[in-house]
């Protein structure tokens, strides 16, 4: 049996979000949507990139590095344009940061 995964719907991500390619380092910002389907989506959610999460951008360019509940991913730039963000303060508080 698959798991099933739920997302924002992607009108909505796209209407409030940059692509997460777009950022530059050191951004970080939460995750409004995901334009992916299929396999790529699962695979982003797997990774931990879905809506409500924080992300902080290490590395950009293709691929690029971003760090999500403590841990570095590499995406590609094609897979990470799928992911809709709104930009937070890079100097977040800590009670504000996903664990």
């Amino acid at each position: 049996m698959k798991p099933v995964f739920k997302f924002d719907a992607m009108t909505t991500a796209a209407d409030t979000g940059v692509p997460l390619d777009a950022l530059a380092v050191a951004t970080t910002a939460r995750i409004v949507g995901v334009s992916a389907r299929g396999d790529e989506r699962t695979r982003l959610q797997a990774m931990g990139l879905c809506a409500g999460r924080l992300v902080e951008v290490v590395k950009a360019g293709d691929p690029m590095i971003v760090r999500v509940l403590g841990t570095r991913i590499g995406l590609a730039a094609a897979l990470a344009a799928r992911v809709q963000v709104e930009r937070r303060d890079s100097s977040l508080a800590d009670s504000d940061r996903d664990h």
